[in-house]
């Protein structure tokens, strides 16, 4: 998993914390293994990058300003967007903590991602 020292780097500045670090390593294999979507350095820094800001955000209960409306409408024209917003609905599932206002930054990324992969 070539996403692992992006991760470390991270990890080892204070940014993720261990138990986060777990997290995003989990939902890395469970996007792998539940939607056939390999995660790498190339297709999904900046996902993979939200993600774990995300997640840390979520763990010091901070939140983020809801993106904005006009933003967010290109977004949701892209192919990929239902689907990123399935993922996105799997992972905040699997962590309640993250807050609703960060749903939309997750599928734009997700939605990004597919694109880029898709091209």
């Amino acid at each position: 998993m070539d996403l692992i020292p992006r991760l470390k780097i991270m990890l080892d500045g204070g940014v993720l914390s261990k138990e986060n670090y777990d997290h995003v390593l989990k939902i890395i294999r469970y996007i792998d293994e539940c939607y056939g979507v390999v995660l790498t350095e190339e297709n999904s820094s900046a996902f993979t990058t939200h993600l774990c800001i995300a997640l840390e955000r979520a763990t010091r209960g901070e939140t983020v300003n809801m993106m904005d409306d006009d933003v967010y409408e290109d977004v949701t024209s892209q192919p990929d967007y239902k689907r990123a917003c399935q993922i996105s609905a799997d992972i905040m599932r699997m962590y309640p903590a993250i807050p609703e206002t960060e749903t939309r930054y997750l599928n734009l990324h997700l939605t990004v991602m597919l694109e880029s992969m898709a091209e």
